[in-house]
């Protein structure tokens, strides 16, 4: 019926009912394997015998390194028998025998790492492949030894030899040098020395060293002629002077070292030369190790002095004598300046008599030149002292003194005062003389003398001058019926006077003297009062005229009223939200006036008679929390301002507790913070967990949840309010996952290669998204990628991330370069033609050859010819089969020379040479479109139209009118038009010789 039971058994059976036999479990050797099927009560049974054979081993060895030259041999070691079937894979090389067992030795045609494979078949099994690296080494390549010389030394360089692991020299000739990597140096040479080096190339491989031998020789000195730029003549002080000189013949590059008398370096200083003549400079030239020598003379000439004496100081009426004391001759040249002033003779050494015009300091000088070597100006000052200012008499007055003034007057030494009219002798300061003790209008004359210093005359004036009367003078005081302690009283002083003053006020304050000094007019004096005063004027000074004093008559009474006191208020009072109590506001006042009034003051009144002015209380019970102000006000009537203080009272507002919103742990958040900054702050606050969680900081305003379950907050202020609010916290930690499509780069660096994420599941959305190390963001595309290993990190709203990275690899670089078949510069002859040629990367798969000017497209060829008539730019674009393109440019210069060759003789004699006058030129020439030829009547000989150039058939055989033509000169008019449609009309003359 086919519903029975299976059942296998026997050695390498692992599951009897379904029959799966384990050869490795049953083990080599020939197994019974047992099959009862039973379907009711009948049972079937059957066996088969399963042979296991051994799997045989495919070990063997294979020389490691070798050179290309050499063999390597390979022998089986894995004990198969003569049976088994050898399957060998020697790695590109040849080997003999190359089947069976071996041994076997094998060669390969190029060098590098080579791997040998084997696997066995023996008995139907086959082995584990085995496989061996060969490291095949090529042999050093052969290398050339290049040199660089001066005259002292000789400097080896070699290339790098790939596959060297160092490089050993020996000199075969020639003293020792340093090396140094790939160059070896010697020095110290003479020019002419010849060093011979051998340089081993050596290395770890097989193949062995190989070695190379270099001769190099020191330059000689050329020769080389010495020019020095001439000098001179020079005057002593003359700045120095740069030496120099041109070396003819040599490097140009040498040292040049100058010597001699006055020689600094590469300067002549002829200030340091010990005296006036000639001197020899002398020049040695130096390059490396080759000298040459010079030498030149230079004269230096004695500079002249101009010195002078002059008289000074003269006056403006007299003259000053100039005496010439310097060195030069009569025959140098004297430039004098003699400040503006008037000399005679003026010229030449002199002595000159100088007279000036005006009065001050006149400064002259002097300057000489004496063969061709000027002095260093001298110069002079000359002071030329005016007369004495006229004396201009001033004075100032009071009733008791006159004080006589005058200006300073320049160059006067002193002054002397006489009292003409027999008053009183005064007293002389300066440039005043003050007499006192006089009487009101009493008259006083003097003379002032100013003395002078120099040779002018002294100065003289007289001046009269009257002491003053006392003016008329009225003067009042008043001030306020009454003032406040302690503040400023402002009395107000009228005094009414032709006089400017200032006057000295004399006052009495309840008999106490007091005094201002103030100015005519109305003034006030500030008063500071502790009590009723009384006060009185007494006088009246004039302080520019002290024996004018006035009586004063002005009195009365200023009453001082005591000051309003309002009391200090206290701190504010607080009570909580609702409190059931009476405050006083009298007892939160200190030191106040009884009798004042109470009002309230607050931003927001108090409501329902809360607040009783006539009882100076509040209730605040029933009022809303904030700051009620109750102000109060005392006043005494008097003319002292009211005082006021405020006291306050706070109603405070119960505590807000709030645990802030539940709040899911994820990954991101191992840890969350619970509490709102909308509960109240300065409050105490107690936290209180699940069972089993302990919190860091149960008290404050903010803890930190790091389990499931419900917190509770309790919020207790400064009143003593208590409020309470809790918080549920949830666990959430399943990773993102997501699908990613990727667009590689389709060209070398462009740059443009994409990322796609999508199907975001895995925990709660939103899903983020960081890419290559960016912020996470809501991104899922992202756009012109270069070549680059990203990362990509995906995170939920849960905080879980899942990473990713993702290679975009870079295409091989599509480049062209547009070749020519010229060598040198892209130069051409007009009428020439040249091939350009893309040469590019022939492992590319091209779609497209574009070529440049579109006239010159041959389809997809990668090369064309071209012959420009002018200087042509051409391009050429090679797009790839993903569109990745290139492009190069060459300029091909079209040389338009117009070549013609026109002979100027030919001996039409039929020896077969120059028998023919005809024209020659090159591809660029179009036509000839006209040949004429005249002889010397201007009668024409020959002429012919419209032919090409290079055709002894469209010349001229020395023929007219079927005669040949005697010898003569005859001129000769050619148009030839070239390809590039110039027109060049060529002409001359031709002699036909016989």
């Amino acid at each position: 019926a086919g519903a029975g039971s299976e059942n296998w058994s026997g050695p390498g059976v692992i599951d009897p009912v379904n029959g799966i036999f384990d050869p490795g479990v049953a083990g080599i050797g020939s197994h019974t394997i047992s099959y009862t099927y039973t379907e009711g009560n009948c049972t079937y049974n059957a066996s088969q015998q399963i042979v296991i054979n051994a799997q045989p081993s495919a070990s063997f060895t294979a020389s490691p390194l070798i050179c290309l030259t050499q063999e390597a041999t390979v022998t089986y070691t894995g004990g198969a028998g003569p049976g088994a079937t050898f399957t060998w894979n020697f790695g590109g090389g040849s080997a003999i025998p190359g089947t069976g067992a071996g041994p076997h030795q094998v060669s390969w045609p190029s060098a590098g790492p080579k791997t040998i494979m084997l696997t066995v078949t023996e008995n139907g099994c086959d082995s584990e492949p085995v496989s061996q690296p060969v490291q095949v080494d090529a042999p050093l390549e052969p290398f050339a030894i290049s040199c660089e010389t001066d005259n002292t030394s000789i400097v080896f360089s070699w290339p790098d030899v790939a596959g060297a692991t160092g490089y050993q020299v020996d000199v075969l000739m020639g003293p020792a040098g340093i090396q140094n990597g790939n160059t070896y140096s010697v020095t110290g040479l003479n020019p002419g020395d010849e060093v011979t080096i051998q340089v081993t190339a050596q290395t770890d491989s097989p193949c062995g060293d190989i070695m190379v031998e270099q001769s190099c020789i020191a330059l000689d000195c050329p020769d080389v002629v010495l020019s020095i730029t001439p000098l001179g003549p020079l005057c002593e002080p003359d700045a120095p002077v740069a030496l120099n000189a041109t070396a003819t013949g040599g490097a140009g590059d040498g040292v040049y070292t100058w010597s001699g008398t006055g020689v600094s370096g590469n300067t002549f200083d002829p200030g340091a030369v010990p005296q006036a003549g000639n001197y020899t400079i002398n020049l040695n030239y130096t390059e490396g190790v080759c000298q040459w020598t010079a030498s030149t003379m230079v004269t230096v000439n004695a500079v002249p002095t101009a010195g002078f004496m002059v008289e000074s100081p003269v006056c403006e009426d007299s003259v000053s004598m100039i005496m010439y004391t310097g060195s030069a001759t009569a025959g140098a040249t004297f430039n004098w300046d003699f400040g503006g002033g008037i000399a005679v003779p003026g010229t030449g050494a002199g002595p000159h008599q100088v007279h000036w015009a005006t009065a001050g300091s006149k400064t002259l000088s002097l300057t000489v030149i004496e063969n061709g070597c000027q002095s260093a100006p001298v110069t002079q000052d000359v002071e030329v002292e005016a007369p004495l200012s006229p004396l201009v008499i001033s004075c100032a007055t009071t009733s008791t003194s006159i004080a006589f003034l005058w200006d300073e007057v320049a160059g006067a030494t002193s002054y002397q005062v006489e009292v003409l009219n027999g008053g009183p002798t005064g007293i002389l300061d300066g440039t005043s003389y003050t007499l006192t003790g006089l009487t009101p209008g009493q008259e006083v004359e003097i003379q002032v003398t100013a003395l002078s210093g120099n040779s002018c005359s002294d100065v003289v004036a007289t001046a009269s001058c009257v002491a003053q009367d006392c003016p008329p003078l009225t003067a009042t005081l008043s001030g306020p019926e009454a003032a406040c302690e302690g503040s400023v009283v402002e009395l107000t002083l009228n005094i009414q006077t032709a006089s400017t003053g200032p006057f000295t006020v004399v006052y009495t304050v309840n008999g106490a003297t007091q005094s201002e000094a103030l100015p005519a007019g109305q003034s006030t004096i500030a008063l500071a009062l502790a009590e009723s005063s009384d006060i009185a004027l007494v006088s009246v000074t004039n302080n520019s005229l002290p024996d004018c004093v006035y009586n004063g008559s002005s009195s009365f009474t200023v009453q001082v009223d005591t000051p309003n006191d309002a009391g200090i208020a206290a701190q504010p009072a607080s009570v909580c939200e609702g409190a059931d109590s009476t405050l006083l506001l009298t007892a939160m006042l200190s030191g106040a006036d009884a009798g004042g009034q109470w009002q309230e003051s607050s931003a927001t009144p108090s409501t329902g008679g809360a607040f009783n002015a006539a009882g100076a209380t509040f209730q605040p019970v029933n009022q809303a929390p904030g700051t009620y102000m109750f102000t109060y006000t005392a006043d005494n009537g008097g003319v002292c301002p009211v005082d006021e203080a405020t006291v306050s009272v706070v109603v405070a507002a119960g505590p807000v507790a709030d645990a802030g919103p539940a709040q899911e742990l994820a990954c991101n958040m191992g840890m969350v913070t619970l509490g709102s900054n909308n509960t109240t702050t300065g409050a105490s606050y107690q936290w209180q967990a699940p069972d089993g969680v302990v919190l860091a900081n149960p008290n404050g305003q903010f803890v930190e949840a790091g389990q499931p379950g419900i917190y509770t907050l309790t919020v207790t202020n400064e009143a003593g309010c208590v409020a309470t609010d809790e918080v549920v916290v949830t666990a959430n930690l399943e990773v993102p996952s997501f699908e990613t499509q990727v667009s590689q780069i389709s060209c070398f660096q462009a740059d443009d290669g994409v990322i796609s994420l999508s199907n975001f599941s895995g925990g709660q959305p939103p899903y983020q998204v960081s890419f290559n190390g960016g912020p996470f963001g809501a991104a899922t595309q992202f756009f012109n990628l270069g070549a680059n290993d990203y990362s990509i990190v995906v995170k939920n709203g849960n905080g879980c991330i899942s990473e990713l990275s993702i290679n975009l690899e870079q295409p091989e670089e599509v480049i062209v370069t547009l070749a020519t078949n010229i060598e040198g510069e892209n130069v051409i002859q007009l009428g020439d033609s040249v091939r350009l040629t893309a040469v590019y990367n022939p492992n590319i798969t091209l779609d497209t050859i574009i070529w440049q000017p579109d006239s010159i497209s041959f389809g997809n060829s990668p090369s064309v010819w071209v012959s420009p008539q002018v200087t042509s730019s051409f391009r050429v674009t090679i797009v790839d089969e993903n569109g990745c393109s290139d492009s190069d440019q060459t300029v091909v210069i079209v040389e338009k020379k117009h070549p013609v060759f026109i002979p100027n003789v030919f001996s039409p004699n039929g020896d077969g040479r120059n028998d023919v006058f005809y024209i020659q030129a090159g591809k660029d020439v179009r036509e000839v479109r006209s040949f004429q030829v005249f002889n010397r009547w201007g009668e024409s000989v020959f002429q012919a139209y419209g032919f090409q150039p290079n055709d002894p058939s469209k010349g001229w055989d020395g023929s007219f009118r079927g005669e040949q033509l005697n010898a003569a000169v005859f001129a000769y008019y050619a148009e030839v038009e070239f390809i590039d449609g110039a027109v060049v009309l060529f002409k001359g003359d031709v002699l036909l010789m016989r």
